[in-house]
């Protein structure tokens, strides 16, 4: 990788703090007709790490061609150096780690932060790939480029992996494989990414579906080290599909990773789903279903307009029985209240921990409108 991607890049403001001005004068002495200055300079500039990022890179555009060659070749170096100190500083808790410029990072202490175990695998995704976070920082167009080449050996390792995810020797790779999808997932929503794809978000969500698929068929293998870092990462992304209106397909893959698992952020999705999807599709059923799992009764009012949708959903299933939207949504509605389905009138209500839109129909129409009689009695206590 040629040293010059590193300095096409806006250069980064920086507060002046100690050691700035020290840096400046460094990277004059880059011009030194001394050599011994010279190589000096170079090694304190490397040793100040991050307080000598905005001066190498405006050396990395000076005229002079030693100064311009020399902060080519450190700057990476110190960016290394940058970043394996943020990742310390986040291993021992120091200072407010809230604020560590990470990947990501800020994003997931949104999210509620990470278990000592989550925190532990992010910080070893990340040390894994500190070449590619330098690419980031310093330019992020070939970053991405960079990630779109990386996405087509990844769908072609994914098939590898999986025809031989019984053998014991595929599972390092697999494991690897995982930590990579996880690390683009983490990246992919960086500023500095996102600032390149803006325009492009068809690409973009192409791009994010295909690693939901990919995690999606590698779900047995993350099943075995289930941490909150993997179910923040894909609630993250899949909150970003919703709030970016994001196709309902796109939505699906991840979901279906992640339905299963008692997150109360779950059912704040699936809220979010049935405002934006409106659309009667499998995607809206799995999050009528997420709500009656783990909704509140903030979340009723999210259900309103279903128990007016008198579209059929399923017959035949169950013989004699049809199931509708509204018949479905009330169920759900139910039981974020705490009360069975079956005490209003519904003769199947199959007790599973998933509820299934075809467990909850009627014979017959008076059955139905009974139902919601008995639901409507229920409100007005």
């Amino acid at each position: 990788m040629s040293s010059l991607l590193y300095f096409l890049v806006f250069i980064q403001s920086q507060p002046e703090e100690p050691g700035v001005q020290k840096a400046e004068a460094l990277v004059r002495q880059l011009a030194d007709p001394s050599f011994l200055k010279r190589e000096a300079a170079s090694r304190e500039l490397i040793a100040l790490g991050s307080l000598a990022k905005q001066a190498v890179q405006k050396g990395g555009l000076s005229r002079d061609a030693e100064v311009r060659d020399r902060c080519r070749i450190i700057f990476p170096q110190i960016l290394s150096l940058d970043i394996k100190q943020r990742l310390n500083r986040l291993e021992k808790l120091e200072g407010n780690v809230a604020q560590i410029d990470l990947p990501g990072w800020k994003r997931l202490t949104r999210l509620g932060g990470l278990d000592d175990k989550a925190r532990a695998k992010y910080l070893a995704v990340l040390r894994q790939h500190i070449p590619e976070i330098i690419l980031l920082e310093s330019d992020p167009r070939a970053f991405v480029n960079h990630y779109e080449s990386r996405l087509m050996s990844l769908h072609d390792f994914n098939g590898e992996a999986i025809r031989g995810f019984r053998e014991a020797a595929y599972q390092v790779e697999l494991n690897f494989a995982t930590d990579e999808l996880m690390f683009w997932l983490i990246t992919l929503s960086d500023e500095r990414a996102l600032k390149q794809t803006e325009r492009q978000d068809d690409k973009r969500y192409g791009h994010l579906k295909l690693l939901l698929k990919q995690l999606t068929f590698m779900r047995h293998w993350i099943d075995k080290d289930r941490n909150t870092l993997t179910e923040a990462l894909l609630v993250a992304t899949l909150e970003e599909f919703v709030s970016d209106s994001a196709d309902s397909g796109i939505l699906f893959f991840g979901f279906d990773l992640l339905q299963k698992r008692p997150l109360s952020r779950m059912a704040d999705l699936s809220a979010s789903i049935l405002k934006r999807h409106i659309k009667n599709s499998d995607l809206n059923l799995k999050a009528l279903s997420t709500l009656g799992r783990f909704g509140h009764p903030d979340h009723l009012q999210v259900l309103e307009k279903f128990l007016l949708d008198s579209s059929t959903l399923a017959s035949g299933y169950y013989p004699g029985y049809i199931t509708q939207y509204r018949d479905f949504a009330l169920a759900m509605a139910l039981r974020i209240q705490k009360q069975r389905p079956q005490h209003f009138g519904f003769a199947l209500d199959v007790n599973s921990p998933e509820p299934k839109a075809m467990s909850y129909g009627f014979k017959e129409e008076a059955q139905r409108q009974k139902a919601f009689e008995m639901y409507g009695d229920f409100l007005r206590k």
